[in-house]
């Protein structure tokens, strides 16, 4: 009923009905066929509850392919760091930068927190350089307008070559992360899928890539090696034979590891001629 009212009761009453994206157009409900409204109404609906992530217009073919292909690569470490020496903040900005983490509060950090925010920050480094050379293409371009810049589309080519390679290190760092961030929650025997962070998966759809053959395989290693370990009856680490019961904490030799000295009993008292001795009295 709220539909009708807002988008079909207007054009009852010959007003203008605002915009109404993913119904059926009234106007032209004559000139399609039932099919036809029955497959807008399915695609409107499948839109609706997301099935499928929503795509945009097509872009050249050439550059989509390269894009594709480097966010499922790791970057080189020695590019991305002479990329990001690149853009550094500009003079006139005090927020284009990384906020450091205040000194009262990093005292109070363990060892694992204070690793996991200087990886943090490596990360928003990225995302800074990238905000910064975005920027300075903007600015360029609207001083090129104005007609009081020399920048020509060359320089404009080459600062938003950067943005996709400074993007595509930060989506690729950010995957690693979250790879990271999982390993504390898998069984050791799987966590070797996180992988390390200098590595990428073979697709973007799936964090992990197609991991089927992965698990099958560590699970065949895990058995392999649970299978190598001693026998359970060994004891190895034992230098006496084991006992069950409650003698088993001590070996039968352990009483007879004391040694007699001499003039004195085991376990006893010391002889009366060397209480005499003792007290310095006459034999």
């Amino acid at each position: 009923m709220y539909l009708f009212r807002l988008c079909i009761a207007p054009r009852l009453y010959g007003t203008s009905a605002p915009e109404c994206p993913g119904l059926v157009d009234l106007d032209n409900l004559s000139v399609l066929s039932e099919g036809e409204v029955y497959d807008n109404s399915i695609s409107n609906l499948e839109a609706f509850y997301g099935f499928h992530d929503q795509e945009g217009d097509k872009v050249d073919d050439k550059l989509i392919q390269i894009v594709d292909a480097g966010l499922c690569k790791k970057p080189d470490e020695a590019k991305t760091k002479d990329l990001l020496e690149q853009y550094p903040k500009p003079v006139n900005s005090k927020n284009l930068r990384v906020p450091k983490t205040n000194v009262k509060v990093w005292k109070l950090l363990t060892k694992n927190q204070r690793l996991r925010d200087i990886r943090l920050q490596k990360s928003q480094t990225i995302i800074t350089k990238s905000l910064t050379a975005s920027v300075k293409l903007l600015a360029g371009l609207r001083e090129a307008r104005k007609g009081n810049s020399a920048m020509n589309l060359k320089c404009c080519i080459n600062i938003a070559n950067d943005i996709v390679r400074l993007n595509s290190a930060s989506y690729s760092d950010l995957s690693a992360l979250r790879k990271d961030n999982m390993r504390s929650g898998l069984a050791d025997v799987y966590k070797p899928l996180c992988g390390d962070l200098t590595t990428q998966s073979d697709s973007t759809e799936l964090l992990f890539g197609l991991i089927s053959q992965k698990i099958k395989d560590l699970g065949e290693s895990s058995k392999m090696a649970s299978n190598i370990g001693a026998p359970k009856n060994f004891n190895r680490s034992r230098p006496y034979k084991f006992q069950s019961g409650s003698d088993s904490k001590q070996p039968k030799y352990h009483n007879q590891s004391r040694r007699r000295f001499a003039g004195q009993k085991l376990g006893g008292k010391q002889p009366f001629s060397h209480q005499w001795k003792a007290k310095n009295w006459p034999l």
